[in-house]
């Protein structure tokens, strides 16, 4: 009898770990070849059913004027909409772990990113990253 209790009181808390877990909506897997400043990504429709925040993570930054040098990007959230599009926030770090961004729950719809700066500078700049990682 105890074994038959430990048994159905270890699934339990089994499907509770489970049950609380948060996945993300949806994700992408990337790349992205030569951008300007400027660039928008592709769109991808959040229909914010979760509580994850929306992320974007760039590998093996490159710059094509110098190769070898380390790149850092600078990326902006946006939302496509009627009018000028909504703008959550320019992040530094893209190519450092990673730029997150907190939507609010009520603002679904279609989102893309902009390359906006690289090494902190929008002029003249072309940026490769492979892969690129879009979490949401």
């Amino acid at each position: 009898m105890r074994k038959v209790m430990a048994t159905a009181l270890a699934g339990v808390a089994a499907l509770a770990v489970t049950a609380g877990t948060a996945h993300a909506e949806g994700s992408r897997k990337t790349y992205i070849s030569n951008w300007a400043t400027s660039t928008e990504s592709s769109r991808w429709t959040d229909n914010q059913v979760d509580s994850k925040q929306t992320s974007v993570t760039f590998r093996s930054c490159k710059m094509l004027s110098d190769p070898d040098k380390h790149a850092s990007a600078y990326t902006s959230l946006r939302r496509d909409v009627f009018g000028p599009d909504d703008h959550y926030g320019q992040r530094k770090g893209t190519c450092e772990g990673g730029a997150y961004w907190s939507v609010p729950r009520g603002d679904k719809g279609e989102f893309y990113f902009t390359l906006d700066r690289v090494n902190g500078t929008n002029v003249s700049v072309h940026l490769s990253a492979n892969p690129v990682y879009i979490s949401w």
